[in-house]
């Protein structure tokens, strides 16, 4: 079969390629549409995110149709902050049995990292580890929560094939918010920590962006020894929090203080996935009328991270947060929670996870492949 590996630069190529992944998800009941206008700014270069971060997007196309897609990322924050020289490959999609086209595009893209002097390659990683990362490795038969990936099962064996190896493994925990086990834990920590000096506040979105800021100092310094972290500044996470200024939850979006200084933070979200499946892509006014009214409606959650500063680390800081965080899910009547994603080696997460009540019931990987 004849193919060729073009370089995506023109609006309507963006488009294109961004669209690629209704051909490639037309018959499955579980992919999620992404919001396709937020997505053609982010592979478009827009954002301070690329103040420090060169891409470029590649397809592949036989008899003129596009059968894969890629983007090349390389970050020198995240470059100098490892001490070693590392590139991102992500926004892969690809159909089945085209192993020679997605071998060439990804040859191309190897060679655009090569030319900015990457030594080794991290993939599935859409621009940084902040979004989503890791190919899904199980539980194909299952809607993904807000902001984690979703892809087919033979994606594994083209990385597999193109020589990436497995560095990472990363795990999904989910949990029964309805479990009276877990209701006994949430009440016993919250009542232990009624005499503690460290208070919870919820994220104030009157003040927003000094929030924003003070959520952007607090996860640099409590992810910043964590795999794959990249700095960022206060004004990109002003930027990944604006869009949805409308519908975050203040009441998910938690700081620990300590006499007013905050110790930890924790985030998390309502599932906003089944929505976004409604909308397919389209978040324009109407669209996004129905996306508030539906928000109102949405009974689980997604618990996207936890940060403790390093020296009120094992003072019960984390259980804390969890335990005020699913406290508030349960207030609004959500029945079910995922905790996502946890390293498989990071322990103090884990047990975390497990103390109250979670299962670990997805995994995914992140492959690595060194080209110097």
């Amino acid at each position: 079969m004849d193919f060729k590996i073009e370089y995506v630069e023109s609006e309507q190529d963006i488009e294109k390629f961004v669209r690629f992944g209704w051909e490639v998800y037309k018959n499955n009941l579980f992919w999620v549409p992404p919001n396709v206008a937020e997505t053609k700014n982010f592979l478009a270069g827009k954002g301070c995110f690329f103040d420090h971060c060169k891409h470029q997007l590649f397809v592949a196309k036989e008899k003129s149709n596009i059968v894969a897609t890629v983007a090349a990322f390389y970050d020198h924050k995240l470059s100098e902050h490892w001490g070693k020289e590392i590139g991102l490959l992500g926004f892969f999609e690809a159909l089945p049995e085209k192993f020679d086209s997605v071998q060439a595009l990804f040859l191309q893209a190897e060679l655009y990292l090569r030319k900015l002097g990457v030594e080794v390659i991290q993939t599935p990683i859409n621009g940084s580890i902040a979004n989503p990362a890791g190919l899904l490795m199980n539980a194909f038969n299952e809607m993904p929560v807000f902001l984690m990936p979703y892809n087919p099962s033979y994606y594994r064996q083209y990385f597999s094939r193109l020589g990436y190896k497995p560095i990472k493994e990363l795990i999904a925990y989910t949990m029964d918010l309805l479990d009276d086990r877990l209701q006994r834990k949430i009440n016993y920590v919250l009542r232990r920590s009624q005499s503690s000096e460290v208070k919870i506040r919820k994220f104030d979105r009157t003040r927003f962006r000094e929030d924003s800021n003070t959520l952007a100092a607090i996860y640099s310094e409590t992810f910043k020894d964590h795999w794959g972290y990249t700095p960022s500044s206060e004004e990109e996470m002003y930027e990944m929090l604006n869009p949805f200024k409308l519908v975050l939850d203040n009441d998910l979006v938690l700081f620990a203080e300590h006499e007013g200084k905050v110790v930890g933070f924790t985030l998390a979200v309502p599932d906003y996935n089944p929505i976004f499946k409604k909308l397919n892509g389209n978040f324009e006014f109407l669209n996004a009328f129905s996306f508030f009214y539906l928000a109102k409606k949405v009974r689980e959650g997604r618990l996207i991270a936890i940060g403790v500063k390093s020296d009120w680390r094992g003072k019960k800081i984390a259980p804390l947060l969890v335990a005020s965080a699913y406290s508030a899910m349960i207030k609004k009547g959500y029945t079910r929670c995922e905790y996502s994603w946890v390293f498989r080696e990071n322990m103090s997460s884990r047990s975390v996870a497990t103390k109250f009540y979670s299962d670990d019931y997805r995994s995914y990987c992140v492959y690595e492949k060194k080209i110097r």
